[in-house]
Order: structure tokens, then C-alpha cells, then sequence
């Protein structure tokens, strides 16, 4: 993944969690609102495998 795209990934998740709709994002960015909404997806899915990974469970079941 690109670091332009990881930028772009943060900017749409972190305004998509502020309330801006995807059409919205999409202009701000400079890019179709799926795309948008596909870079926000991703960058989700790396915060969530980070923390899974930065987070041990607390009970190691068998």
C-alpha cells in the first residue's frame, strides 16, 4: 500500500467518522465516492488488525 493511499485512507475514514457523507469525501479528495468509501474500508481494517495485533486477549482459551 502506498503511502499516498494510506494518507488518503486516514483523511476519508476520520471525515466519514465525523459525519461527512461519501459524496462529500469524495470531492474533498478528488476521487469517485466509492473509491472514498474503499480507502476508508481499508484503513479501518489495518486500525482493527493493529489494535488485534497490540491488544493480547485476556483469556487464552483452549
Amino acid at each position: 500500500m502506498s503511502a499516498l493511499w494510506d494518507e488518503d485512507g486516514r483523511v476519508a475514514w476520520e471525515l466519514h467518522a465525523s459525519g461527512w457523507d461519501w459524496e462529500q469525501i469524495g470531492r474533498e479528495l478528488a476521487c469517485p465516492e466509492h473509491i472514498a468509501r474503499e480507502m476508508s474500508e481499508r484503513h479501518g481494517a489495518v486500525l482493527a488488525e493493529q489494535a488485534q495485533q497490540d491488544h493480547p486477549t485476556l483469556f487464552d482459551l483452549p
